[in-house]
């Protein structure tokens, strides 16, 4: 039997590393070899535990999952990374990329699509969800627009606060759902503001809604 392709999977809720870990374990030519919750972990474990590719949330514990990608990339400029996400706008996909992964995986896929996402990047090939790949159709279909052209200057925890007020969370939700201090959030929606020329909060909000209706209708 062909030896098995090591998988390390990064991601902070130990939940879905231990779900996708025995899922993908049951895979006759794929293998967990270890799991991380955040970027110092997984380096720590690539250093010490050679994988032959990795899988990455985009949104780690207080941490971008895009940070980590480019740290992996600079030490390990051959290691297939592939991002397991729930975010699924167009604009993900773009930032995925630059960042220097080979693919990327919606969380509501299959694990058998899952697999085959991890064989493509293996054999060095970029692999693209089915569901993203109708998400970016569509985007490009319809033209870019201003506000997404925007929207790319932003930092990730910045999209990921921006969701969730398109979400209808309030600041103090939005603080308790990402496990930071109202200050914190509070200060990402300033820096919005002005990223993004908006002139008050309410038209961040306004802004937020329509960006994050415009990114499932797509």
């Amino acid at each position: 039997m062909a030896e098995k392709a090591r998988v390390v999977i990064v991601d902070d809720h130990p939940i879905v590393r231990h779900g996708i870990s025995r899922l993908l374990n049951r895979e006759e030519d794929l293998c967990v070899t270890g799991e991380a919750e955040n970027s110092a972990e997984a380096m720590a474990l690539l250093e010490n535990e050679p994988a032959d590719v990795v899988l990455v949330d985009l949104v780690l514990d207080g941490e971008s999952g895009l940070d980590l990608i480019g740290m992996i990339r600079a030490r390990w400029p051959k290691l297939p990374l592939l991002v397991v996400s729930m975010h699924d706008a167009p604009d993900y996909l773009e930032r995925v990329l630059k960042a220097g992964a080979q693919g990327f995986v919606n969380k509501k896929e299959s694990i058998h699509q899952l697999s085959d996402a991890i064989r493509r990047v293996l054999s060095g090939r970029t692999y693209i969800g089915e569901e993203m790949m109708d998400v970016l159709a569509r985007s490009m279909a319809s033209g870019e627009s201003d506000h997404g052209r925007r929207v790319e200057e932003l930092s990730e925890r910045e999209i990921e606060v921006l969701e969730l007020i398109g979400q209808g969370f309030r600041p103090r939700q939005i603080a308790e759902s990402l496990h930071v201090s109202p200050k914190t959030v509070n200060s990402h929606r300033e820096n919005m503001k002005r990223k993004l020329e908006l002139a008050s909060t309410a038209d961040l909000d306004q802004f937020a809604i329509r960006w994050f209706s415009d990114s499932k209708a797509a």
